[in-house]
């Protein structure tokens, strides 16, 4: 059987679906693939059905300057204290919340589960704040706990994924840095994402 190609309206669509929706890396190679002709056309229609099953990516405007200890502002929703579990592309994080922790100033504390005992063993990492999850500058590289913090307080996992990626992708653009851990970001694809490949990973987008 002969070998036929990605046609170009094919490969055309599939990149408006690309720009268009939110897209794990290894999707986005294979919509490289078919710009590259090395995709059939089969393949490529059945890339097109997988892409329209993505959520699309809300565009905003960029995010006021912050720190990457900080994660940019989005609406946070008022969490009871109690132990969570965020569902990530490696797995889970378990975080407990103690609302007006009476040994730091009444802040709303997050800390991860660090041993094996989920009823003590947890680490303090972040504040939760009416502006946004502050993540202590000693966690600030965990790329991970970062997004966890930011599932948890944002409300729907699903949403909050597609808001943290909007957010980190805004300010890769403005900043150069990887939203996950501050570092500065070298390679195309790692800045129109928001994460290098490493936090990329760690989140589950990799």
């Amino acid at each position: 059987m002969t070998f036929a190609p990605a046609t170009d309206k094919q490969v055309q669509f599939l990149n408006d679906l690309a720009a268009k929706r939110v897209v794990p890396t290894h999707v986005l190679a294979d919509v490289s693939a078919a710009e590259q002709g090395i995709l059939s056309k089969g393949d490529a229609s059945n890339l097109i059905d997988l892409l329209k099953s993505f959520p699309f990516a809300r565009r905003t405007a960029s995010p006021a300057a912050t720190t990457p200890a900080t994660t940019p502002s989005v609406p946070v929703r008022d969490i009871p204290s109690g132990i969570y579990t965020i569902a990530d592309g490696s797995g889970h994080t378990t975080l407990k919340v103690t609302k007006n922790a009476a040994w730091c100033d009444g802040k709303t504390v997050v800390a991860y589960l660090c041993g094996s005992d989920n009823e003590v063993n947890y680490k303090g990492f972040a504040f939760i704040t009416e502006s946004g999850v502050k993540v202590w500058k000693k966690f600030a590289d965990n790329g991970r706990l970062v997004a966890a913090a930011q599932f948890l307080a944002t409300g729907s996992l699903d949403e909050a994924r597609e808001a943290f990626l909007n957010l980190a992708e805004a300010y890769a653009l403005r900043s150069g840095n990887c939203l996950a851990c501050g570092r500065t970001l070298t390679v195309p694809a790692s800045v129109n994402r928001g994460l290098g490949p490493v936090c990329a990973e760690n989140l589950g987008v990799a």
